[in-house]
């Protein structure tokens, strides 16, 4: 019987040691988790820190690029109406012009010579 007795206490010991060692590891894997876990929120963190400092520079950006872009359409309204003015300025003209190549038809037709010119307009 003792010699039973010995083969139990030894398979119980070899479970316990087991369990120990079991025990061990996962003790070992939550902790090496934990640090992952704790490793990558430190990383997240310090991206979401490096974005932060960077937000002022990108809203920098970002508003020269939008005074730039209203520029150009400041640029393209202002020569829209600079054409308009033009065409507006050469219809009001245009009798007066008129008048002028009829003056200097009928100035040549009468032996008049030479060209009259107005201060009307372009």
């Amino acid at each position: 019987m003792d010699r039973r007795h010995q083969a139990v206490q030894n398979r119980l010991g070899r479970q316990h040691d087991w369990r120990q060692g079991q025990a061990g590891r996962n003790l070992q894997a939550g902790t090496s988790m934990s640090q992952l876990q704790e490793g990558a929120r430190r990383f997240d963190l310090g991206q979401q820190m490096q974005a932060a400092l960077a937000l002022p520079g990108m809203a920098n950006a970002t508003t020269q690029f939008g005074l730039g872009l209203g520029n150009v359409h400041r640029g393209l309204d202002q020569a829209t109406i600079n054409d308009a003015i033009t065409q507006w300025q050469a219809a009001q003209n245009w009798p007066y012009r008129q008048l002028d190549a009829w003056g200097n038809a009928l100035g040549l037709a009468m032996g008049a010579g030479g060209q009259v010119q107005t201060t009307y307009g372009s």
